[in-house]
């Protein structure tokens, strides 16, 4: 892996059976001037195989716990984390397609940790207690996500959501999103949406706000 990375990824211990499920600690991801890009104590995944015959990848569960991110802006503007992976020396295909059915059954990350280096002081300079719950299908065809919740404290400037869930899926017709939530201590904001990608729909977005009291 190392050879397609402007990084050095290691792993500390791996476990599991390799049929079914994974697990995988102390994982490090560092630049090339040995600045701690990403750190993740336990990574656990769980997994069927038998489903790759029918071109499809099962994932029943990937846990991410205490996990560090570290953000930094360039001079350029860019960041960091799009400089990870080397460019590659071949031609990209773009006749080639991908066919593989994807379903994740769960996602969590606990008790993540994200240090921002940014030119905008708009931007937090961290975001602590960290947690998604999501899970999600992919095909060509059609394509779904549940995000169940997602929650964060960011600070300087200080900003706490206390839950964020969306239940979307689309299809070569129609984007919808149903029962977005989103909280901070203050207010909350409810609503619905439909996009129709084709003239015959008619889309349409319902939105309802409140303050917390």
């Amino acid at each position: 892996v190392n050879n397609i990375l402007n990084a050095e990824l290691s792993v500390g211990k791996l476990t599991g059976n390799f049929f079914t499920n994974l697990g995988l600690e102390n994982v490090m991801l560092r630049s090339t001037d040995q600045d701690t890009l990403a750190f993740i104590p336990q990574l656990h995944l769980n997994y069927q195989l038998l489903p790759l015959l029918n071109n499809r990848i099962v994932v029943e569960k990937i846990i991410l716990d205490n996990p560090y991110i570290h953000l930094a802006q360039l001079p350029d503007s860019t960041w960091n984390v799009m400089h990870i992976a080397k460019p590659s020396e071949e031609p990209s295909d773009t006749t080639s397609s991908f066919n593989m059915d994807i379903l994740l059954n769960k996602l969590l990350l606990n008790d993540g940790y994200v240090r921002i280096d940014a030119f905008n002081t708009q931007i937090p300079r961290e975001i602590r207690d960290f947690f998604i719950d999501v899970s999600g299908y992919y095909s060509t065809a059609e394509q779904k996500v549940a995000l169940d919740d997602l929650r964060l404290k960011a600070y300087n400037p200080d900003i706490e959501l206390v839950a964020l869930s969306i239940d979307g899926k689309a299809d070569k017709n129609l984007i919808e999103g149903e029962k977005l939530l989103l909280q901070t201590l203050e207010n909350k904001i409810e609503a619905n949406a439909e996009y129709y990608l084709t003239e015959d729909g008619r889309s349409q977005f319902v939105l309802n706000t409140s303050p917390i009291i």
